[in-house]
């Protein structure tokens, strides 16, 4: 290349003495001219492929960082997936209104936590969306539950639970003022009638007041408002009449069912 310069010059100076030496020369620097824009599209070639290389390097390196980042991540979601399955098996339902919100929409037998011991309820299902904890249930069944019985008996709570029975007052007691419930009385006649009254509200007091009965608004049902005189009377039985809320009455069917509305 520093020959090809050097003739370059002395061309030029020596133009003028010989015309056929200046069109070689033209011709000559034309194809200098070429060599110059080919070497500089080479050059520029070179360096877009250089500047490639460096950009695939340079993604290749953000890909693998990319991926490594993604596998570093599994065992967290694996981590976070059993906290939510640990956490989920640790949450205790304290009523069926929560066992049907865990996806168990079959009515039958199922553990709560009202307090910090556990309880066997019947969960219905199937009246009115589900969620109902049942707590009193009456009917044709073979065995007959005595249903006229002492204070002691009402407390704990008496019958099977899949058939006849009440569920105890210190229970029920424990289950309405956890939050705010609503009540459904579902009845049967002797003559196979049925029908129902529902209340937008309904809590008994503890022992200490004689299990005071609060009731809110009748709110439907073909039965009637029966049971808004009732508000405010205080738990009867047997054995400690304190009211008339509670007396003995002839054989009919029905069940008293609650849920919770909060």
């Amino acid at each position: 290349m520093a020959d090809f310069c050097l003739f370059k010059v002395k061309e030029f100076h020596s133009r003028s003495k010989n015309d056929e030496m200046h069109s070689y020369l033209t011709e000559c620097e034309k194809k200098e001219m070429i060599q110059v824009y080919l070497d500089i599209a080479m050059n520029t070639l070179k360096d877009i492929k250089e500047n490639n290389a460096f950009i695939f390097n340079g993604l290749e390196d953000q890909s693998e960082n990319l991926t490594t980042h993604l596998f570093s991540l599994v065992p967290l979601k694996d981590k976070h997936t059993r906290l939510v399955t640990e956490i989920g098996k640790q949450h205790k339902p304290t009523d069926c209104t929560e066992i049907l919100e865990i996806g168990q929409n079959k009515s039958g037998v199922y553990t709560i936590w009202p307090t910090e011991k556990e309880l066997e309820v019947f969960c219905d299902m199937d009246t009115d969306g589900g969620g109902w904890t049942v707590i009193q249930r009456r009917g044709k069944f073979s065995k007959q539950e005595d249903f006229y019985l002492d204070w002691e008996s009402y407390k704990r709570g008496f019958g099977n639970i899949t058939k006849e029975f009440w569920l105890g007052n210190e229970n029920i007691y424990a289950i309405t003022n956890q939050s705010k419930y609503e009540v459904r009385f579902d009845l049967e006649d002797a003559d196979g009638n049925l029908r129902f009254g529902a209340y937008d509200s309904f809590r008994i007091d503890s022992e200490e007041n004689d299990y005071t009965l609060h009731i809110g608004n009748y709110t439907s049902g073909e039965s009637g408002d029966s049971m808004t005189y009732h508000n405010g009377f205080k738990f009867s039985t047997r054995d400690k009449t304190i009211s008339t809320a509670l007396k003995k009455e002839r054989r009919a069917g029905g069940t008293i069912i609650a849920r919770s509305l909060i």
